[in-house]
């Protein structure tokens, strides 16, 4: 019996240790989950894309960004105030104007973003989360 329970004790301990650890982020870099509400074309979950640019330190590409198309790379302008908020200004598409912020998790978990989006016919606002 005194047996029986050690073996148990023990696969249990092994099926707890081989347990995947989350991925911890160390920077807005990578793949994203996003959700995202809009005031026009209500919820949306989507993937998105962070890769840093080879122009400049605070630029960086997004694909897919508000759910424009997995082949659709946005160039967008971080700047961080001294709140850690990050605010976007967007280099992309000039047919489709987008602007707002974005606050970034301490532990890169997340973006927390509002931005509003003009296509010239209809203005979107949107708040989304990226994690």
């Amino acid at each position: 019996m005194k047996t029986k329970s050690l073996l148990i004790i023990f696969i249990v301990a092994i099926l707890f240790s081989c347990k995947k650890k989350d991925e911890e982020r160390t920077s807005i870099l990578g793949s994203w989950n996003c959700e995202h509400f809009s005031d026009i074309n209500g919820q949306k979950v989507y993937q998105a894309s962070i890769t840093s640019s080879p122009l400049f330190d605070s630029l960086y590409v997004i694909s897919n960004f508000h759910n424009f198309g997995i082949n659709e790379e946005d160039q967008v302008y971080f700047s961080k105030n001294a709140n850690g908020e990050l605010i976007l200004d967007f280099f992309g598409n000039s047919q489709i104007q987008v602007a707002g912020k974005g606050i970034v998790a301490d532990d890169f978990s997340k973006i927390t973003w509002t931005y509003t989006v003009d296509n010239g016919t209809a203005f979107e606002t949107v708040d989304a989360i990226y994690h």
